[in-house]
């Protein structure tokens, strides 16, 4: 449960530093520079998604297994 806790945590932040990135804008710059200067980048959005579906898969998995044990629980009584 505490591992639980502090990947949640972690992904938290890493999406609070993150988010922010996504409104940026970058001005006097053309495509061409622009596609040179991130290729084999990964975007703020990208990662962004990345992080989230760390944090929803682990809720999800945390919640299954927690409700598994309840229904154990209340089958045994």
């Amino acid at each position: 449960m505490l591992e639980h806790c502090k990947l949640n945590e972690t992904s938290l932040r890493k999406i609070l530093k993150i988010a922010p990135q996504q409104g940026c804008k970058v001005g006097g710059t053309t495509p061409e520079w622009l596609a040179i200067k991130s290729f084999g980048k990964q975007g703020p959005k990208r990662r962004l998604e990345e992080h989230m579906k760390v944090l929803m898969t682990c809720n999800i998995v945390q919640h299954l297994a927690m409700l598994s044990t309840l229904q154990l629980l209340l089958f045994m009584h």
